[in-house]
């Protein structure tokens, strides 16, 4: 168990939220065992006041290995080009300029049937 402060949090493109969490400064295994948890799905409680047993016991009964966090080609490349709709100004609306993207695609494709 970590004490942490909650120092930020924002959406992301896909529809999920970053967090950003602060700690005091860390004991060596407190510290090592975050680093082996980077960038790997793993499962936090946050809680504002003290944490009950059930609470404790809905936790540890969390089974992070049926949780499916694998994007389908689709999702991620609507997030590629929300990025680059981005990253080249956010002119305009980025749902139109997914859909003309997407038309373009399309086309370039169904050009290439025989």
């Amino acid at each position: 168990m970590l004490p942490v402060i909650l120092s930020g949090y924002r959406p992301r493109a896909d529809g999920s939220w970053s967090v950003t969490l602060s700690t005091n400064i860390l004991k060596k295994n407190e510290k090592e065992a975050i680093d082996n948890m980077h960038q790997q799905l793993c499962c936090i409680l946050i809680k504002d006041s003290d944490i009950v047993k059930d609470e404790v016991d809905a936790f540890d009964s969390v089974n992070l290995e049926i949780i499916d966090t694998k994007q389908s080609q689709s999702q991620r490349l609507r997030n590629v080009l929300f990025r680059l709709w981005e990253q080249e100004g956010s002119v305009g609306d980025s749902k139109k300029d997914y859909d003309n993207r997407m038309e373009q695609l399309i086309a370039h494709y169904k050009g290439k049937l025989v």
